[in-house]
C-alpha cells in the first residue's frame, strides 16, 4: 500500500526494522533455538510488525483518512469480492511453490544426501537474480497499478530486464565456485558445473516471476492458474528424466 502511494521511504523504514528485530530474535535465542521456537518467532514478528504500523499510523496521522462505520459495512459486503480474487490469485502461486519445493523431496530418492546439498546450495546460488526481478517488480508494480501501464510498454520492460537478468546470472555463474569454496569448503567445488546447467533454468525462472506480475496486475489470473497447471503437468516427467 505504501508503495502504490510511492512512499517507498517510509515503507523501506518499517522493512528495514522488520529485519532488525528478526535478528535481535535470532541473536537472543540462536544458541538454543529449536523447533517450536517458530511459534513463537510468529506470534514475536507480528506483534513487532502491527505495533510499528500502528505508531507509524499515528505519526504520519493516517488514521484521519481512515473511514467510519459506514465505510466498514461497505467492505464487508465487498469481502466475497475480495476472498474471491484471493483464491483464484493464490492458486497458482500455491502451485508454483509447490513447484520450487518438490523436486528436493523427489530428488531424496535418486540421489545421496550429499548431492543434494551440493544440488540445493547450487539452487540458492542461482536464485540470487531473483533480487534483480525483486527490484523491478517493486518499481514496476505500483506504476501499472497508479498508471494502468499498458501492455506494450511492460514488454518494454521486459525487454529492459533481459540485460541485468543475464548479467547477474553470468555473474553468479563465473563466481560460484569461489564463493561456494569459500562458504561451504572443498567439498562443494562442483557447484559451479551445476549452476552453469541450472543458468538457463535461472534466466526462464526470472521472466516467469516478471510476466505473473503482468498477469496479476491485469487481472489475468485465468492464463496465470492455466499456466501454473500445464508447468506442473510438464515439470513432474521432466524432473524424473532429469
Amino acid at each position: 500500500e505504501l508503495k502504490a502511494r510511492l512512499e517507498i521511504y517510509r515503507a523501506n523504514i518499517l522493512y528495514a526494522l522488520s529485519r532488525v528485530a528478526l535478528l535481535v530474535y535470532v541473536v537472543d535465542h540462536g544458541p538454543t533455538i529449536e523447533v517450536v521456537d517458530v511459534i513463537f518467532y510468529s506470534i514475536y514478528s507480528s506483534v513487532i510488525l502491527m505495533g510499528m504500523l500502528f505508531l507509524a499510523a499515528l505519526w504520519f496521522e493516517d488514521y484521519k483518512k481512515w473511514g467510519v462505520f459506514s465505510d466498514l459495512k461497505r467492505d464487508i459486503k465487498r469481502w466475497r469480492d475480495y476472498l474471491k480474487y484471493s483464491l483464484q490469485a493464490h492458486f497458482g502461486t500455491l502451485i508454483n511453490l509447490f513447484e520450487y519445493r518438490v523436486d528436493a523431496l523427489l530428488a531424496v530418492y535418486f540421489i545421496d544426501l550429499k548431492l543434494l546439498g551440493v544440488y540445493s546450495v547450487a539452487l540458492s546460488f542461482g536464485q540470487l537474480n531473483y533480487y534483480i526481478v525483486n527490484s523491478i517488480n517493486t518499481v514496476l508494480f505500483p506504476t501499472i497499478v497508479r498508471d494502468s501501464m499498458e501492455l506494450s510498454e511492460y514488454l518494454r520492460v521486459l525487454r529492459m530486464a533481459m540485460i541485468p537478468i543475464v548479467l547477474g546470472t553470468c555473474g553468479v555463474v563465473l563466481g560460484v565456485n569461489l564463493l561456494g569454496t569459500i562458504v561451504f569448503g572443498q567439498e562443494y567445488t562442483e557447484i559451479g558445473i551445476y549452476v552453469a546447467l541450472l543458468a538457463p533454468i535461472f534466466v526462464l525462472e526470472s521472466y516467469n516471476r516478471l510476466f505473473a506480475t503482468l498477469l496479476k496486475a491485469h487481472n489475468g489470473l485465468y492464463e496465470f492458474n492455466r499456466i501454473a497447471i500445464y508447468s506442473l503437468c510438464l515439470y513432474f516427467p521432466l524432473l524424473f528424466l532429469f
